[in-house]
């Protein structure tokens, strides 16, 4: 990621500006300027790495029997490092085209066949790290071909490499940009992951098993609730290009209200059989954790409500207010995490609300604020729709489920389902009643009953 330099977010931005200007000849410049940088970087990686296999091999002792395998494993990494590199730029023109559909497709196909090229070759011939290697370069291979021919079909020749056609100006608009998103990236690793290695440190390996399960929900959440939010970066640019930017505030408020309502309904089971869900996933050892998974799993789902305010900015705005903060949050909470473990004792539940803690305070109050300047949207009341009633829809449910499990204790798996679905039925009524606006309710049931209509007429004769 680091290697990127920020650059695949930055791709997003420039394509979808350009082809919202329909300029191109810049969509032309973009494309061969971005495909020479990160070829560059990717071909010096690649190539550093391969000289290194050796030196690998010798400092992590690989066993002489293994050593074929294992460098097998690592060439193909190695050019698949390459590939990974050259393959942000079709993605960035099928992002940029608004082609979000095909782009996830393709992830979902390479997965697939990387999964089903290991089962087989371990299967049909033996397992081995390098036919992982294979795998993960198959899949690296197909992702970069499909995106690139997706993005030929959709630009045509724009998307083709041309010497002529690189640009300074160009390269240094996008790494000027891209500067801005690597800190994000580094910022945010640091906020997340620097907790971590504190508590490995200081309160030992054991706290960063418990705390395991915590990061591979949140990691989850924020990978889902990014892919909702991030086509709002295409609309953004040909909005900003059509209406000067004019509807940015009420995509703003709506794609927060929906990515908080989502957000919340992962939540709604942590929080309120959180218990009876560790126990069961991980064991009766194990399932004290569940109020630092449900401090943390809250915490990311209010930070990813920002993450509209964030895709709008990348595509029509200035996304200064995301890296400021994100760094000084990352500061915040390494530096807090490392006095509170070491001089006042914290134990993971008090890490974990910390964590929370400094998320709500930066998405709730300062990055609602920074881009309601933005995006000309009443800070109050985004405040209130997007946090406030979503928020108290959820509480009030945790509250009634947690009454529910008094009267009733999910002793089974059966009244666990049920307690579960009468919860979550309550939270999508009330959400549909209050979050959801009645013009578009009656839009939205109106398309149901006329599909069920369809769906059930008989078929007229010809």
């Amino acid at each position: 990621m680091f290697l990127q330099l920020g650059m695949g977010p930055t791709l997003v931005r420039f394509c979808s500006q350009a082809i919202a200007k329909g300029d191109k000849e810049q969509i032309r410049k973009i494309s061969s300027t971005a495909q020479l940088l990160l070829g560059g970087l990717g071909l010096i990686a690649s190539l550093l790495c391969l000289a290194l296999i050796p030196v690998f091999i010798r400092f992590y002792e690989i066993p002489p029997e293994l050593v074929r395998e294992t460098t097998g494993l690592l060439i193909c990494l190695a050019v698949s490092l390459f590939q990974n590199m050259t393959f942000i730029v079709p993605q960035g023109l099928v992002y940029g085209s608004s082609r979000y559909d095909l782009a996830n497709g393709v992830e979902i196909c390479g997965h697939l066949l990387r999964l089903g090229l290991i089962v087989a070759l371990f299967e049909l011939i033996h397992p081995s790290v390098f036919f992982v290697g294979i795998a993960i370069l198959s899949a690296a291979l197909l992702r970069f071909v499909a995106l690139f021919l997706i993005g030929a079909k959709q630009l045509g020749r724009s998307v083709w490499f041309s010497l002529r056609y690189v640009s300074r100006e160009s390269m240094r608009s996008m790494l000027g940009f891209s500067m801005l998103n690597l800190a994000n990236s580094v910022a945010q690793v640091v906020a997340f992951q620097g907790p971590v290695l504190i508590i490995g440190k200081v309160l030992g390996a054991e706290m960063v098993t418990a705390f395991a399960p915590a990061l591979l929900i949140s990691s989850a959440m924020q990978g889902f609730l990014g892919q909702t939010t991030r086509p709002l970066v295409p609309i953004a640019s040909r909005d900003r290009e059509i209406n000067g930017g004019a509807a940015l505030g009420k995509w703003a408020i709506q794609m927060g209200q929906i990515v908080a309502f989502v957000g919340f309904a992962i939540v709604l089971p942590l929080t309120t059989f959180g218990p009876e869900i560790m126990t069961f996933w991980l064991g009766e050892k194990l399932a004290w954790i569940w109020p630092v998974v449900a401090v943390v799993t809250t915490g990311v789902a209010v930070s990813q409500v920002q993450a509209a305010n964030y895709f709008l900015a990348l595509g029509g705005g200035g996304i200064k207010p995301t890296v400021y903060s994100q760094i000084v949050m990352a500061i915040a909470v390494f530096t807090g995490t490392l006095i509170g473990t070491v001089w006042f004792g914290w134990h993971l539940f008090a890490v974990a609300l910390y964590l929370g803690s400094c998320i709500f305070v930066r998405n709730t109050f300062y990055l609602a604020y920074a881009y309601s300047r933005q995006f000309s949207y009443d800070y109050g009341g985004y405040l209130w729709t997007v946090y406030g009633l979503p928020g108290l829809i959820a509480t009030g449910c945790v509250v009634a489920g947690w009454g529910l499990k008094i009267v009733m204790p999910p002793n089974n798996l059966l009244l666990l389902a049920v307690e579960g679905a009468l919860v979550f039925a309550a939270y999508g009524m009330f959400c549909w009643i209050l979050l959801v606006p009645k013009p578009l309710q009656k839009k939205l049931i109106s398309i149901v009953f006329s599909k069920i209509n369809r769906k059930t007429a008989p078929d007229s004769l010809s």
